[in-house]
């Protein structure tokens, strides 16, 4: 039996399950209609090691130290520039 059932495995749907489970003490079922969580910034290791973007490249701009922090629990950030 699950407290929640999130449809949705993007951005905001992932946040939500992890919050709701890790602060919460909440039992979620989150789903999705493709096989990964992360939506459009989902991003796989081919069979040669390399880094692919499934979607498409994504980059992230934020002043909020904390939101960074925050993500940088899931994720080890590469260097951007335009």
């Amino acid at each position: 039996m699950f407290d929640y059932l999130i449809v949705g495995a993007g951005f905001a749907g992932s946040v939500m399950a992890e919050r709701l489970a890790a602060d919460g003490g909440k039992k979620v079922l989150l789903i999705d209609k493709r096989p990964h969580i992360g939506g459009n910034a989902y991003d796989y290791y081919d069979d040669a090691g390399i880094l692919v973007h499934k979607y498409g490249p994504h980059i992230f701009h934020t002043k909020c130290r904390e939101g960074f922090d925050d993500l940088s629990r899931f994720t080890e950030w590469g260097p951007d520039q335009h």
